[in-house]
């Protein structure tokens, strides 16, 4: 899959192809069955499948104060879009002069113009340009203009309403991990970067990866102690992460560290990729680090426990009911 990064950069490669256009943060079910749509029509059409988003999330630009921490990074995004036969996701820098285009504009200089698009596939309630005025049957009677279809996707629903990335956000603010994973499709994930710390996990006979969470716009559970897959240098390991202060230590800036069970090795400077399946407990401060150490061994014994379940259900991987 080809990374456009700008308008720019656009060349013959994605020109003349069936294109989508949306933020797409999380990549849940409802943009998955949206971008398998536009991937079935280029197949048809033996064209190329491009997917359009942008970089930042609007809303960090339109209204800073209010916009949402993001479930996917962009690099996250195209790894996630990769699977489905996408041929090249388009970034486009959302700035002021994006941000001020009608709608009529956004499609004659970008949907048309730049990249030539045979079909536009989008979700039924996709809105777009200058203060979100067109949506798809703006998009339909543009279409009919300057010679494009348009094909409309209806919403993937969840507990009968349609999924949607503020409805994950707020399942992961809750700590509804689970739920959180059945409108994604799989388990919410993030990504930091393995540092030094200062090894008090090892006093206590469990160390820990400090991470250093890539961007400072990604969602974080809320602080607590969870089990978690990590993705690491190839490998998948189980293990428990605590988010938070660290109050037995009076550490007082948050921290994000992952104990990985049943594993010894060097992974100071890799990337780590958590994936976060269930909340065990608080965060709470022990008035001995003996105290710490005993609610640690609880907390192992309730993560192996819990992935004895999956592994008997096999459900780790069976998230769409």
């Amino acid at each position: 899959m080809k990374i456009v990064q700008g308008i720019a950069a656009v060349d013959e490669d994605v020109v003349g192809s069936v294109l989508t256009v949306g933020t797409f943060d999380g990549i849940h079910r409802g943009h998955q069955a949206i971008i398998e749509r536009t991937c079935e029509r280029a197949k048809t059409l033996s064209v190329p499948c491009v997917m359009i988003t942008f970089a930042p999330h609007p809303q960090a630009l339109l209204t800073p104060a209010t916009a949402p921490l993001l479930l996917t990074t962009t690099e996250e995004r195209a790894d996630l879009v990769r699977e489905f036969g996408i041929s090249a996701m388009a970034v486009l820098p959302f700035d002021e002069i994006l941000a001020a285009m009608e709608p009529e504009a956004f499609v004659r200089d970008i949907l048309v113009g730049t990249f030539s698009g045979r079909e536009v596939v989008v979700g039924e309630d996709h809105r777009f340009g200058r203060g979100r005025r067109g949506d798809r049957h703006t998009l339909a009677r543009l279409g009919r203009q300057f010679g494009f279809s348009v094909v409309a996707v209806p919403p993937v629903r969840w507990r009968g309403r349609p999924i949607s990335s503020t409805r994950i956000r707020r399942a992961i603010l809750a700590a509804k991990l689970r739920e959180a994973a059945r409108m994604l499709g799989r388990w919410y994930s993030f990504r930091g970067h393995v540092l030094r710390g200062e090894s008090r996990g090892r006093t206590l006979d469990y160390p820990t990866a400090n991470l250093e969470v890539k961007s400072p716009s990604v969602l974080l559970p809320p602080d607590g102690v969870y089990a978690v897959l990590a993705r690491i240098d190839g490998g998948t390991f189980r293990g428990m992460m605590n988010i938070g202060t660290r109050p037995t230590f009076g550490s007082g800036s948050r921290t994000v560290e992952v104990h990985l069970l049943d594993f010894v090795g060097d992974i100071y400077d890799l990337t780590m990729e958590v994936q976060c399946l269930d909340r065990l407990r608080d965060e709470k401060a022990f008035d001995r680090k003996e105290d710490l150490r005993m609610q640690i061994s609880r907390d192992e014994l309730e993560v192996r426990r819990l992935f004895d379940r999956v592994d008997r259900q096999g459900c780790c991987h069976q998230l769409r009911g």
